[in-house]
């Protein structure tokens, strides 16, 4: 029913627009990961400005991963609700692993790939936990050759969690500590780390990890949308909003899209408090999904559910490419990006995005059409 359900948005116009900010928001992820991972990175730095400059305006671009989160809870929030919570729990956790473990097997195998030509130190143990959806959590620090798998790790465990509440307590009681804890989770994370959002290794008291208090604030102003959404679609729907209302929508919709794509990937944000980013991403995906002014509507094109269909496993596989080209050109000859910075970038984007998309056809689709014909 899910699948049924998102279908049937498809056709309202209410994903396609949303897949492009998915598109935006894995730019400025692969960005940030390019640009700041490696001690030594600084070194390479020193003699290209080019890429000391995306350093530099690249630094918030792994707040991506909260928009990520933020719509992971709002599709799984209309995910559960248009079941009335009644998920079988076997079958939802089945679903859930076989749409994400299989990509990441065939990350780790990847790097064992690479390790054995001498690309890449493969990290054995640390790539279990992975597999384990350990990583990143309390239990295991963001260490393997598959980290950004820390955001699979915290997004099962609150999906769990969450249907856990809504399965066995009343929905107002579930609704109450979700929101008790979005703004406990944030303002640990804010107070803790001057106001910072975008360090999930840390934790704090032993047991607080800031990557699972993502996930928890992210997943629920999600579900907080899809609770919203869901109550008041007919009227959504059946709103048609004048022309002064939808130039006035519109300008929210591209001054909330600007502030993405600019502090993102083309300048720092300067104010000291990254919840903004919040606050400005829980508001664009809210008018996006509604679709009523231009940008939104720009941006409802097939194209874009066409190529989104990739972000997971270039997700997941693309820290593996950036490693193993920090490790054999960046640090080793740096001369040859250095003397063709801009084709050297592009051509790096290009090799994420083909071992992405051989990804999805060789590992992901397949998974996905066996889902469907399991009927999960």
């Amino acid at each position: 029913m899910f699948e049924k359900n998102l279908q049937n948005k498809n056709k309202m116009g209410k994903v396609k627009n949303i897949e492009f900010l998915r598109l935006v928001a894995i730019a400025a992820i692969i960005l940030f990961h390019l640009t700041h991972t490696g001690p030594w990175l600084n070194d390479f730095f020193d003699g290209c400005p080019f890429y000391r400059h995306l350093q530099i305006t690249s630094g918030d671009g792994q707040t991506g991963v909260d928009f990520f989160f933020i719509l992971s809870g709002l599709f799984f929030y209309l995910g559960i609700a248009a079941t009335d919570y009644t998920v079988v729990w076997g079958d939802f956790l089945k679903k859930k692993i076989i749409r994400m473990w299989p990509v990441m097997a065939f990350g780790v195998l990847l790097a064992g790939i690479l390790s054995l030509c001498g690309l890449l130190k493969f990290t054995f143990w640390d790539n279990i936990y992975c597999l384990l959806f350990l990583n990143g959590t309390a239990l295991h620090k963001v260490y393997a050759n598959l980290t950004v798998t820390w955001y699979c790790s915290a997004m099962l465990f609150h999906f769990i969690l969450f249907l856990y509440l809504f399965k066995n307590f009343r929905e107002q009681t579930a609704w109450l500590i979700i929101t008790v804890g979005i703004y406990v989770c944030y303002g640990i994370i804010l107070q803790a780390k001057g106001f910072k959002i975008n360090d999930n290794a840390q934790t704090f008291g032993y047991i607080f990890n800031v990557g699972m208090m993502r996930a928890w604030g992210g997943i629920g102003f999600g579900m907080l949308i899809g609770l919203w959404y869901r109550k008041y679609e007919s009227k959504i729907q059946q709103f048609k909003p004048s022309l002064i209302c939808k130039i006035g929508v519109s300008i929210l919709e591209g001054s909330c899209l600007y502030f993405m794509i600019k502090y993102l990937m083309i300048s720092r944000f300067n104010h000291y408090d990254q919840f903004m980013f919040i606050i400005v991403f829980v508001c664009l995906v809210t008018t996006f999904i509604c679709s009523k002014g231009y940008v939104s509507q720009l941006f409802n094109r097939d194209i874009f559910s066409f190529l989104a269909k990739y972000v997971y496993s270039i997700f997941i596989t693309h820290k593996i490419i950036i490693a193993t080209v920090q490790i054999n050109i960046m640090k080793t000859r740096p001369e040859l990006i250095w003397q063709h910075p801009v084709s050297s970038l592009i051509l790096i984007f290009a090799v994420i995005i083909v071992v992405g998309m051989l990804t999805y056809h060789l590992v992901e689709k397949p998974c996905v059409d066996y889902m469907k014909r399991k009927n999960f």
